[in-house]
């Protein structure tokens, strides 16, 4: 579309429009694509994108999202509701405000650039949303009174994941759910500092505050830190309440998985020589196991650890005597690990590997979700493969973004041939899986064949349907 109307109030990039909406940028992009989220794009060879927040509003109301609207001066309700605190203690002290201004106060907002996090779960009796404003963590119970806040010394990042409840979580320690751990870094982009977990009782009181302090050697190399946490998963083990956190190197490829007992205690689960970005807690018929998805730096390619619970920890398994292989901490070998290789669309891009960026649970299956590229204001094109609760692989397609970025790389020259035409999206795929028994072996994944309805034609739709 053309110029934009001067007398509506508007909306100028995918932040603001996730924000006023109280949802991720990844689920706006997906609402414009499948349910008609009014998203409209300047003229030009890059399209800069852009909302009213009347039609906004009216869509929000049509498709049953009746939440009131979210804007800057719901933002200046949030920053007037929380009073200064002590940096080093928190407000525990019930606030009385009213159900609107709670309401309002609940928004992921963007004011003057500090961000709001937000994270919801069902828990009416204790803390059931927990949201950070700038410098600010808050916490608000099922009836929408706000329980506790906690002022930090400076605001915190929230550029180090993709989606909030990878940096905050609402957890179970306690017999009464409720408490919240937030991972806290006070750094800049340029100016990198260590992430250090904090946990708080339902009062909002400090219970135990973790930072990781590695010193490993991959390789003749060292590494020791700043440490970065990319995701958190919550889960019962064996009848005891375990938060996994994933760790990584600010820069190289270092990266742990680490285990939270209730008192803060922590423990490797599993060490890798190349970040782990998502994790995910499964049941399966042999029994139950943590995913840990990323990259392995040695093999170029996203990489997928099935760790299972009671065994030993575990590192991820490289050449011997490689600058990769891992010369500290855990000597065990997982139970399985597998890799999901680049395709052809991440090749021609020039990055050097995909990388698992979503792990979720589907039924008695579960996805897994590689990024092939990613940038250039377009979707990200993304890989999705299903496996069974066993884990083991069971298909693959390809999201709607990997022919947008064909059709953009094609008309580059980068790649031939069109997106209709092409083979790999109609191929198995050749993923090489190792386990202690036999060591690495080549497994083919079929291709989907219940793809979207036009997936790989002009208006591309989602890709994987159904189980």
């Amino acid at each position: 579309m053309g110029d934009r109307p001067r007398d509506e109030a508007e909306l100028d990039t995918w932040q603001q429009i996730a924000t006023y909406l109280g949802i991720s940028i990844r689920e706006a992009q997906y609402r414009e694509k499948s349910d008609g989220l009014p998203v409209r794009r300047l003229a030009g060879r890059k399209p800069r994108v852009w909302a009213l927040r009347s039609e906004l509003d009216t869509w929000r109301v049509q498709s049953g999202r009746t939440r009131p609207p979210y804007g800057a001066d719901a933002s200046k309700a949030v920053c007037n509701q929380i009073e200064t605190s002590e940096p080093s203690g928190a407000d525990t002290r019930p606030t009385s405000t009213s159900r609107r201004s709670l309401l309002v106060g609940t928004a992921a907002a963007v004011v003057s650039g500090v961000t709001l996090w937000q994270l919801v779960q069902p828990n009416r009796s204790g803390v059931s949303r927990a949201s950070i404003l700038g410098d600010t963590l808050c916490a608000w119970n099922g009836d929408d009174r706000i329980l506790w806040k906690h002022r930090f010394s400076a605001t915190l990042r929230s550029d180090l994941a993709e989606e909030p409840e990878q940096r905050l979580q609402i957890v179970n320690f306690a017999d009464r759910g409720g408490q919240v751990v937030v991972a806290v870094n006070l750094g800049t982009p340029m100016l990198p500092a260590g992430d250090e977990l904090y946990c708080f009782s339902q009062d909002g009181k400090v219970l135990w505050h973790y930072r990781p302090k590695f010193s490993v050697r991959f390789g003749s190399e060292r590494f020791d830190g700043p440490w970065i946490v990319h995701d958190m998963k919550f889960a019962t083990v064996s009848g005891k309440p375990a938060l996994y956190v994933a760790v990584a190197h600010w820069m190289w490829r270092p990266s742990f998985v680490v285990a939270l007992e209730a008192t803060g205690r922590a423990t490797i689960r599993f060490a890798s020589a190349g970040h782990v970005y998502a994790l995910l807690h499964m049941a399966g018929p042999g029994g139950e196991y943590l995913l840990a998805g990323g990259i392995n730096n040695e093999y170029n390619s996203a990489a997928l650890a099935v760790l299972r619970d009671g065994d030993p920890p575990s590192r991820s398994p490289q050449t011997r005597g490689t600058r990769f292989e891992i010369l500290d901490g855990p000597t065990a070998e997982p139970s399985r690990y597998i890799l999901l290789p680049p395709s052809e669309v991440n090749s021609a891009v020039g990055s050097p590997y995909n990388r698992v960026v979503r792990i979720q649970p589907d039924g008695q299956s579960f996805l897994v979700m590689t990024r092939e590229a990613e940038g250039a204001g377009l979707w990200p094109a993304e890989a999705l493969y299903l496996f069974d609760n066993s884990a083991e692989p069971r298909r693959v397609t390809y999201g709607e973004g990997y022919a947008v970025w064909h059709r953009k790389l094609q008309a580059a020259g980068n790649l031939g041939g069109s997106i209709e035409g092409c083979v790999q999206p109609r191929c198995p795929v050749r993923i090489r899986e190792w386990n202690a028994m036999s060591g690495w072996a080549t497994v083919e994944v079929p291709f989907a064949d219940n793809i979207g309805p036009g997936a790989y034609q002009a208006s591309p739709q989602p890709g994987l349907q159904g189980s």
